[in-house]
């Protein structure tokens, strides 16, 4: 019996090329998407953090019990990585020196097929309709909020192209603005110039016809070491012909 052409039909993890054993490039393109579901910082490294997550997923050791000093140590040394994390790469190059029996139970535990299809993540499109406001929050099965991890990276860019535009601030915290013109709405960011966190409280409240977010129009927020994160935002109410914005904050050790 002839089996279809478009049949899902398991394929080898091993191939050989030019006289060497090489991954199949199917399980290579597959290493790449766990890669990008599992850099939940989006910054083209796994963490330590990111990868006991995973090790945790799959019940891996070699994952899960990794710390930050472990990328220094020798069997690292032949790896693509550095304290920040393993590269895209070095992931490769990890997961390569797994056994058939070991990539085929990470990948049965991570939602694969035998034919490389994700059964338990699959890209879609949702869309609301409704009379009435409502809220949605998004978030991922290992607890990171990706909107506020895209919030952070923008208002980073921001700083280091334009500097802390509309800047106030105290010895240890910075807020500055990023005002869209066109769209008459405002991003808030939130610079920490010390070595320790710093909790900031954010308001916005007394801003005439604005609407927040967060709507109330306040936020309370931990603040990393040197760090820059978002904060806050806020734009005209469509139902107004006139606005304005006014915002203040205060700060403290943890």
């Amino acid at each position: 019996m002839s089996v279809p052409k478009d049949a899902k039909q398991p394929c080898s993890l091993r191939v050989m090329f030019n006289g060497q054993q090489k991954t199949h490039a199917f399980y290579k393109s597959t290493f790449d998407d766990i890669f990008s579901k599992l850099d939940l910082q989006l910054d083209g490294q796994l963490s330590a953090k990111e990868l006991n997550q995973f090790g945790e997923i799959i019940d891996n050791d070699v994952f899960e019990d990794l710390t930050v000093p472990d990328f220094f140590k020798e069997k690292f040394w032949n790896i693509s990585c550095d304290e920040n994390g393993l590269t895209r790469y070095g992931f490769h190059q990890i997961l390569e020196t797994f056994n058939d029996e070991n990539i085929e139970d990470m990948l049965c535990k991570l939602g694969y097929d035998s034919s490389l299809y994700s059964l338990k993540s699959k890209m879609y499109t949702l869309t609301f309709h409704s009379s009435v406001p409502i809220r949605v929050r998004i978030s991922d099965a290992l607890k990171t909020d990706l909107n506020e991890r895209a919030w952070d990276l923008m208002m980073s860019k921001y700083n280091k192209l334009y500097g802390a535009t509309g800047a106030i601030q105290d010895d240890r915290v910075v807020i500055f603005r990023k005002h869209h013109d066109k769209a008459h709405s405002l991003c808030y960011g939130a610079i920490n110039k010390t070595d320790s966190e710093i909790e900031v409280v954010f308001k916005q409240g007394n801003s005439r016809n604005m609407l927040f977010s967060p709507s109330k129009g306040s936020v309370r927020t931990i603040v990393p070491a040197r760090s820059l994160v978002y904060m806050a935002s806020s734009i005209v109410d469509p139902l107004e012909n006139s606005y304005g914005f006014k915002y203040s904050f205060s700060s403290r050790f943890t």
